[in-house]
C-alpha cells in the first residue's frame, strides 16, 4: 500500500482534530492522506485513488460528517473494497456526542467505534495513534525503511514563468542545459551581460521540458537567498508555519529551507532570476537540495557549472526577432541599416526588441533610427551604475541610447520612474494603477506594447533589471518627483489594518524594494515612509519591521534633531513594532522615550501626544514594571487630551496630527477615545475587576466605525472575556441563572470576534488563537466538554504551526483538558 492511513472527515467541523492525529502519525513515519491537503489534479479522482491505496480508512465521526454527501461517498467506496475481500480496515473515531445520521449508521453499525468523547481528547488521540500503529505493525516511534518517506503535510506552490512568444536562435543552448541536468548535476549558472536573453532562455527551458518536472518555481533574486526563501509571495509552502514573533529571520530561513529541501526532488525545477552578485553566503546551503536550479546572472561564479550566453551573431535570426516585434516584414533596402544598428548595439537581443517596438510606434525608418542612436550615444554620457559586479560589460549604454530616442511622454516617464521603485518582482497591476492615480490601464499597456514594461504572472507588472538601472540613472526618481505616488502608496500601507491579510501580502515585495531604494528615509516626505514599518509587522515580517522603524527613528533624529516631535513619534512607532512582534519588554523603553521627546519638544496637546501617554500607560499594566496607579494616571492624561480635542472639533476648530495619512475629524477623534477605554478595560481585567472592564469595552465599541472590523474584533473579544469571568463569579456565588446569562453573552461576543479575526488576521495569528482558547475556556466552564475539546484541539494545532510543537502553550492547554477530563 502506498498510503497507510486515509482520513475521512468533515473539514469545517473537525480539521483541527485531523491535523492533531496526522501530525503524531507522520512524526512516526506513518504515511497519511487527507483532503484538501493531499489532493492533486481532479479532486474526486484524487480521493478515489487514495482510498483504493490505503491500508486503514480512519473516519472522524460526528453529526456533520455523517450527513456529508462527500463523506458518505468515501464510506461507500471503502466498503466496496471490503466486498471485494480487499485488505483494508475501517476505524470510526467518534468525536462528538451528537446524533449520527441514519445512512452512516447503516454503513458503520457493525463496526467498533473508538470513543473520543471521554475527555481529555488529546489522550484519546494518543490512544488512537497507538492503535493505528499497532494495526500497521509498528511500534510507537519506530521508523522502518518502508515508512521513511511519509506523504508530507507541506506542498510547494509552483509558479510557471510567463515566456515570450518570440524566441529564436537558442536551440543549442536549450539542449546543453537539458543534457547537463540530465546527467545528475543539480545546478547551472547562465552567465552573460544584462539583457542578452538569459532569463528568457531559462523560461523557455522550463516550458520545453515541463513534462520532466512535477513542479517549477520561477523567482527573482532579492539581494540575498535568505530574503528570497523567507518571502512568502516568492516561495510559498502550503501548511508551513509562518515566521514566529519570537523567531528571527535567520532561524525562519533555516527552518523554511529545511522544509523546502525535504519536500522537493530532482523533479522540482527552481529558476532564480537576476542572481547578479559575486556570491551569496547561503549559496552552498541552498544548493544542498536535490532540486534542479537554474541561475541567471551577469557575474562569473568560479567553481560552479556555468553556461555562457553570448550575443547572437546570425543576422537572419536577429532579423526574424526584429520583424516579429516590429509587426511586419522589413524592406530589402532597410536591411543594410538594420545590420549597422545590430552591430552598434552588439547584437543585444533585448535592445533589438526595444528598437523594433520603438520604430513601429514612432514610424521611424531604419536610417532614421540609426541616426538617432548615433546621436543618443553622444548625448547620454552615462556611466554604469550596477554594484557588486566584476565586469561593467553590460548593455546599459545600448538601453540608454534607445531610451534617449524613445520620445516617451511625460506620463510614460513618470510611470517608469515610479515602477522602478517596485523592484525586480514588480507589483500587482491593479494596485500600481491605483497608486499612480491613472484613469485607465492604457498608458501602462502602451509601455507593455513598447516592451519597456514587462507583464508577468498573476497580473504583475515590472521593469527589466537593465531598464530599472537606466531609469534610475536618467530619470532619477526621488521624493519630489514621485511624491504623489508615494503619498497614495503610504495611504494604502497606513490602512493595512483594515484590509485582509492576503491583499497586503501581495505588495510586500514592492514595499521592501521601496525601503531598499531609500535606505535613509527623507523626512521631507515623512508621511510616505512612516507606515512602512507598521505594514511589515502586519504581514509577519517582524525583523524587517523593526529594522525599518530603527531607520525611520535614526533619520528623524539625524535630520530633525531629538527635540522635534517627529523624533518622539518615531520612537513611539519603534516601540509599537517591538510590541506587535510580541517583544513587549523591549517596547517599553521606546514607548517611554517617545513620550519624553514629545514633551521635551513642546508640541501642542494633539492626538499623537495622547497616544504616547496611552502607550506608556499600557507598559505599567504589564508584569515587568506593574503599577496600576501610574497606568491610571497616564490613561487619564490621554483621555483628557482627546476629550479636549473633541470639544475643539465640535466648536469647529481644526486639530492636526503629525501624520497626514488620516483626516483627524470628529469620528476619528471619538474612535481614539475608544482605544483608550479598550486599554483601560484590559488593565481592569488584569486587576480582576471585570464589571469595570466590561463598561470600558462597551464604551470602546460605541466609538467604532464600520471601516474598522479589526477594532470591533478586539472589542467583542474583550466583552466576551469580561462576560466569561462575570459568569464564573456568579456561579461561585450560587447565582446559576446569572451565570448562564453572562455565558450566553460571552459566547455570542467570542464567536463573532473569532469570525472577524479569521477573516482579517487569518487562522494562524495570535489574536485568532487567543480567541479560540477563550471559547474553549467558556465551553469547559459550562460543562460542554466536547465543544471545549474541539476548541482546545484547534488551539493546539494552530500553536504547533505558529510557534512549534515545543511551545509551553501546548502544555498549558493540555492541562486544561486534563482538568475537565478528571472532572467527568
Amino acid at each position: 500500500m502506498e498510503i497507510d492511513v486515509f482520513v475521512s472527515h468533515h473539514t469545517a467541523s473537525s480539521l483541527h482534530i485531523v491535523e492533531g492525529i496526522v501530525n503524531k502519525l507522520e512524526a512516526d513515519g506513518v504515511r497519511c492522506w487527507y483532503a484538501p491537503r493531499n489532493t492533486e489534479g481532479a479532486y474526486a479522482s484524487s480521493i478515489v485513488k487514495a482510498i483504493n491505496q490505503c491500508a486503514i480508512f480512519l473516519l472522524i465521526l460526528n453529526r456533520q460528517a455523517s450527513e456529508s454527501v462527500h463523506v458518505l461517498n468515501e464510506i461507500d467506496m471503502v466498503s466496496r473494497r471490503l466486498t471485494r475481500n480487499e485488505e483494508v480496515k475501517i476505524i470510526p473515531f467518534h468525536v462528538a456526542d451528537d446524533e449520527i445520521g441514519e445512512e452512516a449508521q447503516y454503513y458503520l453499525g457493525r463496526l467498533h467505534w473508538i470513543d473520543a468523547m471521554t475527555p481529555p481528547m488529546y489522550k484519546r488521540i494518543d490512544e488512537l495513534v497507538e492503535r493505528l500503529e499497532m494495526l500497521l505493525g509498528k511500534k510507537k516511534g519506530e521508523r522502518t525503511q518502508q515508512t521513511q518517506s511519509p506523504i508530507r503535510q507541506y506542498r510547494l506552490l509552483a509558479r510557471m514563468p510567463q515566456a515570450r512568444d518570440v524566441f529564436e536562435g537558442r536551440e543549442t543552448l536549450l539542449e546543453q542545459i537539458h543534457a547537463h541536468l540530465a546527467q545528475g548535476k543539480r545546478c547551472i549558472f547562465l552567465e552573460g551581460i544584462g539583457g542578452i536573453g538569459k532569463s528568457e532562455l531559462a523560461k523557455q527551458y522550463a516550458l520545453r521540458f515541463q513534462k520532466e518536472y512535477e513542479q517549477t518555481l520561477f523567482v527573482s533574486y532579492q539581494g540575498s537567498l535568505q530574503r528570497l526563501v523567507c518571502d512568502e509571495e516568492a516561495v510559498s509552502i502550503e501548511n508551513l508555519e509562518p515566521q514566529k514573533p519570537t523567531e528571527d529571520e535567520r532561524a525562519f530561513f533555516l527552518r523554511k529551507l529545511r522544509v523546502l529541501q525535504s519536500i522537493t526532488s530532482e523533479k522540482t525545477l527552481l529558476i532564480v532570476d537576476n542572481f547578479d552578485v559575486d556570491g551569496d553566503p547561503d549559496l552552498d546551503k541552498f544548493l544542498e537540495g536535490s532540486y534542479h536550479v537554474i541561475f541567471t546572472t551577469r557575474n562569473a561564479h568560479p567553481g560552479y557549472p556555468a553556461l555562457r550566453v553570448e550575443a547572437m551573431q546570425d543576422f537572419d535570426v536577429l532579423l526574424d526577432i526584429f520583424q516579429k516585434n516590429y509587426g511586419e516584414c522589413v524592406e530589402e533596402g532597410d536591411k543594410d541599416s538594420l545590420k549597422k544598428i545590430f552591430d552598434r548595439i552588439a547584437c543585444h537581443t533585448y535592445t533589438v526588441e526595444l528598437i523594433a517596438k520603438q520604430m513601429s510606434a514612432s514610424f521611424l525608418s531604419a536610417d532614421e533610427m540609426l541616426a538617432l542612436l548615433e546621436q543618443g550615444d553622444m548625448q547620454s554620457g552615462l556611466a554604469e551604475t550596477v554594484s557588486g559586479r566584476q565586469s561593467v560589460n553590460t548593455a546599459f549604454g545600448h538601453i540608454c541610447s534607445v531610451f534617449n530616442t524613445s520620445n516617451l511622454s511625460d506620463e510614460e516617464k513618470q510611470i517608469l520612474r515610479c515602477l522602478s521603485l517596485m523592484g525586480h518582482s514588480g507589483v500587482p497591476a491593479v494596485r500600481f494603477r491605483e497608486w499612480m492615480d491613472l484613469p485607465s490601464f492604457e498608458p501602462i499597456n502602451q509601455l507593455i506594447r513598447k516592451s519597456w514594461v514587462l507583464k508577468g504572472a498573476e497580473r504583475r507588472i515590472s521593469l527589466h533589471p537593465l531598464v530599472i538601472e537606466v531609469v534610475h540613472a536618467v530619470l532619477r526618481p526621488d521624493v519630489d518627483q514621485c511624491g504623489k505616488f508615494l503619498d497614495n502608496m503610504s495611504r494604502f500601507l497606513f490602512t493595512a489594518w483594515l484590509r485582509p491579510y492576503q491583499e497586503n501580502l501581495a505588495v510586500t515585495d514592492s514595499v521592501l524594494a521601496l525601503a531598499d531604494y531609500f535606505p535613509e528615509p527623507d523626512t521631507r516626505a515623512i508621511d510616505a515612509f512612516e507606515p512602512i514599518s507598521g505594514f511589515l509587522w502586519q504581514v509577519g515580517r517582524f525583523d524587517a519591521s523593526i529594522e525599518n522603524a530603527h531607520r525611520f527613528y535614526n533619520a528623524c533624529r539625524k535630520q530633525l534633531g531629538e527635540d522635534n516631535p517627529m523624533t518622539g513619534y518615531a520612537a513611539k512607532n519603534l516601540g509599537g513594532c517591538y510590541f506587535n512582534s510580541r517583544r513587549n519588554k523591549e517596547s517599553i523603553p521606546w514607548y517611554r522615550l517617545g513620550l519624553e521627546l514629545m514633551l521635551r519638544s513642546g508640541m501642542p496637546e494633539n492626538e499623537d501626544l495622547a497616544m504616547a501617554y496611552e502607550k506608556v500607560a499600557r507598559c505599567y499594566t504589564w508584569e515587568y514594571d506593574q503599577d496600576f496607579d501610574k497606568a491610571q494616571t497616564y490613561f487619564q492624561q490621554a483621555l483628557a487630551i482627546r476629550q479636549r480635542n473633541i470639544a475643539a472639533l465640535e466648536r469647529g476648530e481644526k486639530r492636526d496630527m503629525l501624520m497626514k495619512n488620516e483626516q483627524y475629524d470628529l469620528a476619528l477623534a471619538q474612535e481614539r477615545v475608544g482605544e483608550t477605554y479598550m486599554e483601560m478595560g484590559r488593565m481592569y481585567q488584569r486587576q480582576g475587576n471585570y464589571q469595570k472592564a466590561l463598561e470600558c469595552t462597551l464604551l470602546h465599541e460605541r466609538t467604532l466605525s464600520e471601516r474598522n472590523p479589526s477594532g470591533l474584533a478586539y472589542s467583542l473579544y474583550d466583552q466576551g472575556v469580561s462576560h466569561y469571568h462575570l459568569g464564573l463569579e456568579a456561579e461561585a456565588d450560587g447565582r446559576g441563572e446569572d451565570a448562564r446569562v453572562q455565558w450566553t453573552q460571552a459566547e455570542d461576543k467570542l464567536v463573532r470576534a473569532l469570525e472577524i479575526n479569521q477573516r482579517m488576521r487569518g487562522a494562524l495569528a495570535a489574536d485568532t488563537i487567543e480567541n479560540q482558547e477563550m471559547l474553549g475556556d467558556l465551553y469547559a466552564a459550562q460543562g460542554r466538554y466536547g465543544e471545549a475539546s474541539n476548541a482546545y484541539m484547534a488551539v493546539i494545532s494552530m500553536v504547533e504551526k505558529l510557534f512549534g510543537k515545543d511551545s509551553d502553550r501546548i502544555e498549558s492547554v493540555k492541562q486544561k483538558m486534563d482538568f475537565f477530563g478528571a472532572d467527568t
